[in-house]
């Protein structure tokens, strides 16, 4: 553990400003009181979860958690994690580049009182790590663009170690109504049909045969994945390597998330077999969604929209869930059914050494490149059905494999 003091004069020691740096997996319980205690954004975030990930995760190196204290009270905290990994850069879905790099990643949910004052705090210690050689990178992921530590991040950290700037993505919300009634009728008149018209299809030609169920008991586990995988491997989501699998990190992460009461799994059956699921976590009020999956072969009935709209009707009947917060990146169906958004955007920094440096200028040209590209597709309105092209090949190549 390092603590360090800042330089502001306290009024007394008792009520001086310190930041310690909890970096050893021994340290974690000691503050698992003032951790729990934090209102942290995500379940990401939860102590309980970090250890899980920490335990499952083979590229995890140590935590990074950040705690600013003033006498025997939390201003602000920063969850990280430092790990060995592959940073990528991409063309669409195409891998251009790769290098196997040591950073400082920051976890989503994991800020903590980074107001104005206090996210230049933050900002340093980041700089300290890099400049100890901690790590070849710091990653600030989906931070919302009007946020202190964002702005504090452009500023401190030097722009020839940045990331080239992308476009910012858009981080869209639900906040729930109190009946589905309610909800439908906050809808542009053609979304309404459209719910309306393909759920009656589906209902009347499969009708009885149909049952929806969710899973939040720990006691779902092995049925979970069991009658998920199959219709997951058939997603463009597996070839990426971001849908539902019985790993032994996912595996974990469910694991504590039912134990805790947070982690449900909604599954759309036709005879007994899965074709659609949606997966989510149940965290202080908002449900987050994970990646879902349907059967590509009931396309022509919209199943993943079906099951969303029966999903959303159980979380207005649920007092405790108050919005349903749909990710990172943006999709048709989060433009249709969210009511708030907010840009966000990553921050990318990279340690002065010269490996570090050598690997920033190669992948900001791929990034530059990809930017670019993205930026005229953009403009000739193609970038939406070029991204529904790789998708569909993507899930193809998983079906067909």
């Amino acid at each position: 553990m390092h603590a360090t003091q800042t330089a502001e004069p306290p009024h007394t020691a008792a009520h001086a400003r310190r930041i310690r740096l909890i970096d050893d997996l021994a340290e974690i319980e000691t503050i698992r009181a003032t951790w729990e205690a934090a209102p942290v954004s995500r379940a990401d975030a939860h102590i309980d979860f970090y250890l899980a990930f920490a335990a499952s995760r083979e590229e995890f190196v140590r935590p990074y958690v950040l705690l600013v204290e003033r006498g025997d009270e939390l201003e602000a905290m920063l969850v990280a994690r430092v790990e060995d990994v592959e940073l990528p850069a991409k063309v669409g879905y195409r891998q251009i580049f790769s290098a196997r790099v040591r950073a400082i990643t920051l976890v989503h949910g994991g800020v903590v009182g980074a107001s104005e004052e206090i996210a230049p705090l933050l900002v340093h210690e980041l700089s300290q790590s890099l400049a100890r050689g901690e790590a070849d990178l710091v990653r600030l992921p989906a931070l919302p663009v009007d946020s202190p530590l964002h702005r504090t991040a452009l500023t401190m950290l030097p722009a020839y170690r940045r990331q080239p700037p992308s476009p910012p993505g858009v981080h869209r919300i639900l906040e729930l109504p109190a009946t589905m009634q309610e909800f439908l009728g906050s809808r542009s008149k053609s979304t309404r049909e459209s719910v309306k018209r393909y759920r009656k299809k589906l209902e009347r030609d499969l009708g009885a045969r149909l049952e929806l169920r969710a899973y939040e008991d720990p006691s779902d586990i092995d049925r979970i994945f069991a009658d998920t995988e199959p219709v997951a491997v058939k997603t463009y989501q597996h070839g990426l390597g971001v849908a539902l699998a019985d790993t032994a990190e996912q595996r974990a992460l469910v694991e504590v998330g039912l134990e805790h009461g947070w982690f449900r799994a909604y599954v759309l059956y036709l005879d007994e077999r899965a074709i659609a699921f949606w997966p989510g976590y149940a965290f202080r009020g908002t449900f987050f969604i994970g990646t879902p999956g349907y059967d590509p072969e009931y396309t022509e009935y919209r199943v993943g929209t079906y099951l969303q709209m029966r999903l959303t009707e159980h979380l207005c009947e649920d007092p405790a869930i108050h919005a349903v917060d749909y990710g990172f990146g943006d999709a048709e169906y989060k433009r249709r059914f969210g009511t708030r958004s907010w840009e966000e955007s990553d921050v990318l920094a990279f340690a002065a050494a010269p490996r570090a440096l050598a690997i920033h200028g190669a992948r900001s040209t791929v990034v530059i490149a990809a930017n670019a590209a993205r930026a005229v597709l953009g403009r000739v309105g193609l970038l939406a059905r070029v991204k529904q092209g790789w998708r569909r090949r993507l899930a193809t190549r998983q079906i067909s494999s």
